[in-house]
């Protein structure tokens, strides 16, 4: 024990590696760090995204190839049946029973696919089908063949081939027992063709090991992209979340949320439905989501038409803004002409609904500056607009209830646009959290009078 502790100390004192200082002095730590990635390398813990991704990309690998087998069998057969009909080439006649079933293999597997059946066989279809008839047509073919040894190399060359395009697996046992497939069929190929089985046996094990290791790194480096697909896919899921598709793929190009965070110049739309609690409490839990969920549908499609980015959801009400994370030199105008169409929206949504479940709507449009980012703690952050903007655009959205109106909009938004529309001022309204009384006007479409 003492001698071990020496060992290890001295070690540490050589400044090697971290990986190499704790090694027992007779290589075994050193040993068990190695196969661990080995290990890894031949079997990768894959989270779920990835491994939905890879059996996506599998599925559609496997159709293809099996399009792909069809067709190249039956140009074999073709080839079979001219060369030896047509050119009395008996090597092509003797081959020919089994490009025949080769071809009517393929067929089943293509139909297996078309009916959603077989997925499961046809990945291993290179191994218990493609690799097995090679060898057997080339096996059958290689006694009236001038050039037997030709035939063999061909065959050879054909179960490299085949093993490089095998589909990427989430584990490498069907790349290492193809291999080993190729390595025997090779080796029998070779003695169908009178090559002395000692000759050539260390090139072929040579040929085939470096063919399945290539395997396996291409494999391998398919999992890294499909891990980083993975990535990105939940980056553009979470900002979906806000934002509208073409702002979410400009956003994923120009470097994240982190790139469009900051102080803007934005503005921002609240909306509520009125007297929702008391509607709610003559639905079941049930009904209650059914609306909402039918509601904020209709709402989200015309903020995502006008280019609006969706903040959030706080209950029954809606939190959008205009102007970021992409700048709109006409973002007032689009948040006005939003809510306008989200009142017409509402009209056809309560149209769907039926007399029972009408429901009426409260919208304020505020425009100033906030703090753009993404808030919260570290297990779980929102991208959101922050600021005196955002408090008073509620602020003027509780006031339309009192007011009886279903829109209304500050003074500064007011200030952008007062031509675009026709505005009517209802004078200045008190709002909670603010000392001096606030400009509000109720809007509609038309030009200014």
């Amino acid at each position: 024990m003492e001698f071990l502790n020496r060992w290890r100390r001295t070690m540490r004192e050589t400044g090697l590696p971290d990986q190499f200082r704790d090694c027992h002095p007779l290589g075994i730590g050193c040993l068990s760090r190695v196969w661990q990635k080995i290990r890894q390398f031949l079997n990768p813990t894959l989270d779920h995204d990835i491994r939905t991704i890879l059996a996506e990309e599998l599925s559609t690998y496997i159709r293809r190839m099996s399009r792909i087998r069809v067709i190249a069998t039956l140009l074999l057969a073709a080839m079979a049946l001219y060369a030896g009909f047509a050119l009395r080439q008996k090597d092509w006649l003797d081959a020919l029973p089994v490009l025949a079933l080769y071809a009517a293999l393929a067929f089943s597997i293509e139909l297996l696919l078309r009916f959603g059946r077989g997925l499961w066989f046809c990945r291993f279809a290179a191994v218990i089908v493609d690799i097995p008839l090679l060898f057997w047509g080339a096996h059958a073919s290689i006694p009236a063949n001038p050039f037997p040894q030709v035939a063999a190399c061909f065959a050879i060359a054909g179960f490299a081939v085949f093993i490089l395009l095998l589909p990427v697996e989430e584990r490498p046992l069907t790349i290492l027992f193809a291999s080993l497939e190729g390595v025997v069929l090779s080796v029998l190929a070779l003695h169908s063709a009178g090559v002395q089985f000692p000759k050539w046996f260390p090139s072929v094990v040579f040929m085939f090991l470096v063919v399945g290791l290539s395997a396996l790194l291409v494999r391998n480096r398919a999992i890294r992209i499909a891990e980083q697909y993975a990535i990105e896919r939940r980056a553009t899921e979470h900002l979906g979340r806000f934002f509208s598709p073409n702002l979410t793929e400009f956003i994923t190009s120009h470097g994240g949320l982190a790139e469009v965070s900051g102080r803007k110049h934005i503005t921002v739309l609240f909306s509520d439905i009125r007297g929702f609690t008391t509607l709610s409490e003559k639905l079941d839990a049930g009904e209650v989501v059914a609306l909402l969920n039918r509601y904020f549908e209709a709402m989200v499609k015309v903020i995502f038409r006008h280019g609006g980015t969706l903040d959030k959801f706080i209950g029954d009400g809606i939190m959008a803004y205009f102007g970021a994370p992409l700048a709109q030199a006409d973002q007032t105008r689009r948040a006005i002409l939003c809510g306008l169409d989200m009142l017409a929206a509402l009209s056809e949504v309560n149209s769907a609904l039926g007399a029972k479940q009408k429901l009426a709507i409260g919208i304020g449009i505020h425009t100033g500056e906030v703090i753009l980012g993404e808030v919260g703690s570290p297990d779980h952050k929102d991208f959101t607009a922050i600021g005196d903007t955002v408090n008073l655009a509620a602020r003027i959205e509780s006031i339309t209830k009192e007011k009886k109106v279903g829109i209304l909009v500050s003074e500064s938004s007011w200030k952008e646009c007062k031509a675009d529309f026709n505005f009517k001022s209802l004078g200045r309204v008190t709002v909670r959290g603010k000392k001096k009384a606030v400009k509000v006007f109720t809007v509609s479409r038309g030009k200014a009078k």
